[in-house]
């Protein structure tokens, strides 16, 4: 299974600088009026504010050099807001756009009727993933979202006209989930989800505080976040990360045989001729193979021989093979909600470039142009929404 680290939808931020109060208003763009109520929050952190009745608002920042800024409100499109050491002391007037009723009318006529019951279970499972913590998480809101199947291509599409609100017991997160977009490729096994996180502490006493503390540290050991910090840092090895670089290449042997298999075999009665000299069995072990095959490099890399400074705050990556990254420290949790076994093996992921052959990393573990990067293995499994820790966790 592969995952495009789309939800990771534009993490941008930084290394420290002193901390800014960032304010301003937000209007409607077609009437210039302020908009009370409107959802404003620094993405994937639980930093946020609600305007006032003039449509005001003011952010202390976490100390970031730069980060986007959400504003969120039912009727209108989501809007960002790109803030760094340059303009963050400036007064930002946001508008914002309302959605058309008519698109939303066409929209909401050509999803399914029964949507939730024929693919809530694929949806849950994608989003919020099949780790004893998803369990654990429960979208409050369910009925909002709507399916749209493509027989044709074989991609299942959603859609809500509202942010997610999504309760996680397992890290004491309640999640709004601001949805751009999710898919599933089923012919390709491809998944794609992309939106904008803001999170709430859920109250409680010392002790679900303490259990919670305890599970979010497991869910940050051997993540995403956990990485590119480390590997922004240069730390990989003391962090417990390995990182090989991974060629792959195509299965010409596999190709030969199913080109073969294609043009010359023939059906006698019951029974499918092979041509001569390659037997059944040959046949069966070849085409159960992979279509491309893995060459691992042995020696582990360190982070400067695929990376190098852009500024004195932003590192980035760059590689045009694969990298598989092994975390050293923890083994992989059950692998299904319904699952009581452990796999043995350490964490496994393997990354690769899909667009651009480089990626800009921050300090605190975000980096940007986010769906740049495929990840197959143990991360296309565990970094969904149940695991996801907020940018400003430490």
């Amino acid at each position: 299974m592969k995952f495009l680290f789309c939800l990771l939808l534009c993490f941008v931020s930084f290394p420290l600088f002193s901390q800014v109060i960032i304010k301003g208003k937000i209007i409607d763009a077609s009437t210039g009026r302020g908009l009370q109520s409107v959802s404003v929050f620094i993405n994937n952190s639980s930093i946020g504010t609600s305007t006032n009745e003039r449509g005001e608002f003011s952010i202390t920042s976490p100390g970031s050099q730069r980060f986007d800024l959400v504003s969120s409100f039912v009727g209108y499109e989501t809007q960002t807001t790109a803030v760094s050491p340059e303009n963050a002391s400036h007064f930002f007037e946001i508008k914002l756009t309302q959605k058309s009723a008519e698109l939303e009318q066409i929209i909401v006529q050509s999803y399914e009727k029964d949507g939730w019951a024929k693919w809530g279970k694929v949806f849950t499972e994608y989003l919020l993933g099949t780790s004893p913590s998803a369990t654990q998480c429960k979208i409050k809101n369910s009925k909002l979202v709507r399916f749209v199947y493509d027989k044709k291509k074989q991609i299942l599409t959603a859609y809500t006209s509202e942010p997610l609100e999504i309760e996680n017991k397992y890290l004491g997160y309640n999640l709004i989930y601001d949805l751009q977009s999710f898919s599933y490729d089923y012919k390709n096994g491809y998944f794609y989800f992309a939106g904008y996180p803001f999170f709430k502490n859920i109250p409680g006493n010392d002790h679900k505080i303490k259990k919670w503390q305890k599970h979010r540290q497991y869910a940050y050991e051997g993540s995403i976040m956990h990485f590119m910090r480390s590997f922004y840092a240069n730390t990989l090895e003391q962090n417990g990360f390995t990182m090989n670089v991974l060629q792959r290449f195509a299965n010409k042997e596999k190709k030969r045989i199913k080109t073969l298999y294609k043009e010359k075999s023939y059906r006698s009665g019951s029974q499918i001729i092979l041509p001569y000299p390659d037997s059944a069995s040959y046949y069966s072990n070849i085409l159960s193979q992979s279509d491309s095959l893995d060459y691992l490099h042995k020696n582990p890399i360190s982070s400067d021989s695929v990376a190098y400074a852009y500024d004195s705050a932003t590192a980035v990556m760059e590689f045009k093979d694969h990298l598989q990254i092994t975390y050293l420290k923890k083994k992989e949790m059950p692998s299904s909600k319904s699952s009581t076994d452990y796999i043995l093996a350490m964490p496994v992921s393997i990354i690769s470039m899909v667009g651009k052959s480089y990626i800009f990393i921050y300090s605190d573990g975000s980096f940007n142009e986010p769906n740049n990067i495929l990840s197959e293995g143990y991360w296309a499994w565990s970094e969904k929404l149940s695991n996801l820790l907020p940018i400003d966790y430490k």
